[in-house]
């Protein structure tokens, strides 16, 4: 059977139009700025990086950004998707694996509303994901535990589409797998299943997926398949090895790993093991309303009604922003940090957009990655200088973009 085309129905959701700025870590081309090397150096290695943000070169007119492991997407006010960076899994969507230092057009897609670019696991292995105003989810890149949703473990260079999906609402990609929000409420999940990240059970697994020359089989889905345990969402998020939803009513549920302490659950996470608490959602307690989650590879966040933001998981760098290198496994506020709208959690730093459009970070810096002009660690939240007119932010693994309105 030839592949499905890409169709668009509806209009494409216009935000702000603006250009897209980076900073961090440059090896991959992961700036845009049409070079993998500079404009500085950073740390012992003295990888090339920027400790301030720099413009990516090209898009003038983007709505909507999205950072990944290496690389980076961006979606225009004409629903086009531009990628750039490291391409070595077809993870940039333009039917090659060369990376590209320079934004370029993704392949065979129309009318796209919302982008999902996933970190990078131990291997480098990352995949995308679009959403188109029709309700269809298109996918491409890694897909060695059918995180593409295609049905199939063949890497994608170009989009295809992910099967069975319709009415979908917001889109989220982890560390080999993918979820998908319905406008029903209902969260669909396919790909890696390890650690209980698709949220079925880890015995629910509908398939193995043969990776390692074939010599192993791990536990996958490769085409989504619905969290039955989870009704009324409004809100998600997919880190490395553990995903957050949020609830109509404000309430924020987690699954997979919590050896961190990511999932927030405290106690429960130990209470009879991943089997028993945690390849299922299970509630994150003591939390206000909230309204929006994010998260990174071993860490959490969660962005209150209020505009504070509290924080979980691994502190090794930093990067919970309470003042220490505590790591937590139940929520705690971050001091001094209100008039917050939006959030992000890359591998081991933050980034939260307050009301006035400026940004502000904490975390790990060894690559410039929180903007500062340092390469100096933050334990709690520190301005990015130079920034304002900022309408979103991205952080990924050692790098950061925003958005700032034209």
């Amino acid at each position: 059977m030839p592949p499905a085309t890409p169709t668009a129905s509806g209009p494409v959701n216009r935000g702000p139009e603006g250009t897209v700025l980076a900073w961090g870590l440059n090896d991959r081309g992961n700036l845009g700025i049409g070079s993998r090397s500079g404009p500085q150096t950073c740390g012992m290695d003295a990888v090339p990086c920027a400790t301030h943000p720099t413009p990516v070169v090209g898009p003038t007119h983007v709505t909507s950004i999205a950072a990944g492991g290496y690389y980076a997407m961006a979606l225009d006010a004409d629903g086009n998707v531009l990628a750039w960076g490291d391409n070595q899994y077809g993870e940039l969507g333009n039917g090659t694996t060369d990376d590209q230092a320079v934004p370029t057009r993704v392949s065979g897609l129309a009318g796209v509303t919302a982008i999902a670019a996933a970190p990078a696991d131990e291997l480098g292995s990352e995949h995308s994901l679009a959403l188109e105003s029709n309700g269809t989810v298109w996918a491409w890149g890694d897909n060695l535990f059918g995180e593409v949703g295609d049905g199939s473990t063949t890497e994608r260079n170009s989009p295809v589409q992910v099967h069975g999906l319709s009415d979908v609402t917001a889109i989220a990609a982890g560390g080999e797998f993918s979820l998908a929000l319905k406008g029903d409420g209902s969260i669909w999940a396919w790909g890696d299943n390890r650690e209980g990240k698709l949220g079925i059970g880890i015995d629910n697994s509908p398939r193995g997926c043969a990776v390692e020359g074939g010599r192993e089989s791990y536990p996958c889905a490769t085409t989504p398949v619905r969290i039955l345990a989870l009704a009324g969402v409004v809100a998600l998020a997919a880190g490395a090895t553990h995903s957050l939803a949020v609830r109509g009513d404000g309430g924020v549920w987690a699954w997979g790993d919590s050896t961190h302490g990511e999932l927030g659950v405290g106690d429960a996470a130990n209470a009879g093991g991943v089997d028993a608490c945690c390849d299922v959602p299970t509630r994150v307690p003591g939390l206000p309303a909230v309204t929006a989650v994010a998260a990174g590879d071993f860490s959490s966040l969660a962005l209150t009604a209020r505009g504070t933001v509290l924080s979980w998981g691994d502190n090794s760098t930093g990067e919970l922003g309470d003042g220490t290198t505590t790591e937590r496994d139940t929520p705690v506020l971050i001091p001094g940090l209100t008039d917050v709208r939006a959030i992000s959690m890359g591998s081991s730093q933050s980034l939260a957009l307050v009301s006035a459009g400026t940004v502000v970070g904490w975390g790990d810096n060894s690559e410039g990655q929180l903007g500062d002009g340092t390469s100096t660690e933050r334990e709690t939240p520190f301005p990015v200088p130079g920034l304002s007119g900022v309408t979103a932010v991205a952080t990924a693994l050692e790098y950061s973009l925003a958005l700032r309105v034209n």
